[in-house]
């Protein structure tokens, strides 16, 4: 399985430990500095004013909202980036299945 296919996890989970995420480019400057520390994402990024920003990130970041995943909030003029509930039942069972010994028996 492409590594592609898994990013959308891999976002879940790092909304997960550092929510509540302010703001769609403080979610850019993290994962674009999270990939210059070593973490292997195929986001590609571009530099604006504001900071990097990748159109592939946007994407997945859209893909866990539809899924119900992900919740953007508006918080007094404030964007907010979290997991909804279903996001949290979501990386508990990842969190489950990564702990379980999934060795099979002959």
């Amino acid at each position: 399985m492409e590594l592609k296919y898994l990013e959308p996890l891999v976002l879940l989970k790092i909304i997960s430990k550092y929510e509540p995420i302010k703001g769609i480019a403080t979610l850019h400057r993290l994962i674009h500095s999270l990939i210059k520390k070593g973490l292997k994402l195929r986001y590609t990024f571009i530099n604006y004013s504001f900071g990097p920003y990748s159109k592939d990130l946007d994407e997945d970041l859209q893909l866990l909202v539809k899924c119900g995943l992900v919740v953007i909030e508006n918080d007094n003029g404030n964007t907010l980036i979290k997991l909804s509930s279903k996001g949290v039942k979501i990386i508990k069972s990842l969190l489950s299945i990564k702990s379980r010994d999934l060795s099979i028996e002959s």
